[in-house]
């Protein structure tokens, strides 16, 4: 995984200079932010449905 991220970040670098590193790294934020956020959600709403009452 990392040597894909470096990879990309060539890319980047290549294409855009600093903005486009700037612009690469608040995606991937943002991206593993939601990711993140959305499978504790996920989480949870499936403990309330296998709760037995």
């Amino acid at each position: 995984m990392s040597v894909a991220i470096f990879i990309l970040n060539i890319f980047a670098v290549k294409a855009g200079g600093d903005l486009g590193i700037a612009i690469f790294t608040s995606s991937w934020r943002i991206i593993n932010f939601v990711t993140i956020t959305l499978s504790g959600n996920h989480r949870n709403r499936c403990s309330i449905w296998t709760k037995k009452w």
